[in-house]
């Protein structure tokens, strides 16, 4: 979990707290069970802080990051594998591509930011839209079809 604090936004008294989870929580993973647990409660504790602490001026988010390209995480779940398995799942995220690193530090920014002064106990999903088609870097092989025959 990692915690920024902002002060100064348009609405006096206001401090951000962004919670970094993943989207483990919210459907099976295999072998997953321990990380999508602590995740789940990291969520939960986001909403019902969202909610104690809003009276105070203290809005709490959090962000879920997908799979992020030239990051420690993304080398040790599914940098490991074969390329023609990294492209294969690269494939199956919506948007075709994985995510930055740039692009998760500006949700930061704008989740912490003037511009986010009425959200609180919301996640925000960063990931291409990979939690709706994929459950885990571990992409299983697929049978190929057998190449054709030569004619010769």
């Amino acid at each position: 979990m990692l915690l920024f604090f902002w002060g100064g936004s348009c609405v006096p008294h206001t401090h951000s707290i962004i919670n970094i989870t993943a989207t483990l929580g919210l459907n099976g993973v295999p072998q997953q069970v321990h990380a999508g647990s602590a995740k789940a409660a990291i969520d939960a504790m986001t909403r019902h802080l969202a909610n104690e602490w809003g009276p105070n001026g203290v809005r709490i988010n959090s962000l879920a990051p997908g799979p992020i390209e030239d990051t420690e995480g993304y080398r040790k779940l599914g940098g490991f594998m074969p390329l023609e398995f990294r492209e294969r799942y690269r494939r199956l995220i919506p948007v075709q591509r994985l995510g930055s690193r740039k692009e998760m530090a500006d949700i930061c920014v704008f989740l912490a930011g003037p511009g986010a002064n009425y959200i609180t106990g919301a996640m925000i999903i960063a990931d291409g839209g990979s939690w709706m088609t994929t459950t885990s870097m571990h992409v299983v092989p697929q049978p190929q079809p057998a190449p054709p025959k030569s004619r010769l």
